[in-house]
């Protein structure tokens, strides 16, 4: 079982928090340490859920702690298990093994016809 197996990813608050012990922070502290563009004290509120994430701050979370900004703001896209967690990626997986990638919106017509 790995990590995110056990933590809710509903609120943003909850993928920042997982992206940076990902990505090898144990605090918020160690992070702004290594990351001077990183303000200790935001990025506690906004682990902590008083402060909403803004597209600006996701942009520097995103770059800092290596996903992509749409997972930290909507849960979609590149998490930090290195897996895109986006609808489009998702159906692109189970494609049938005959059908072209090339041909997938072919396939998601047919499916949703």
């Amino acid at each position: 079982m790995k990590l995110s197996d056990n933590v809710r990813m509903e609120e943003r608050k909850d993928r920042l928090w997982l992206a940076r012990t990902h990505a090898g922070f144990e605090s918020p502290s160690e992070a702004s340490r290594v990351h001077k563009e990183v303000n200790k004290n935001t990025l506690i509120s906004h682990e902590n859920g008083n402060r909403l994430i803004s597209k600006k701050a996701a942009d520097l979370y995103a770059r800092v702690f290596k996903v992509s900004k749409g997972w930290l703001l909507t849960g979609e896209g590149l998490g930090p298990d290195g897996v895109d967690k986006s609808l489009d990626a998702q159906v692109r997986h189970i494609l049938p093994p005959n059908e072209d990638p090339d041909d997938y919106d072919a396939f998601v017509e047919d499916v949703i016809a």
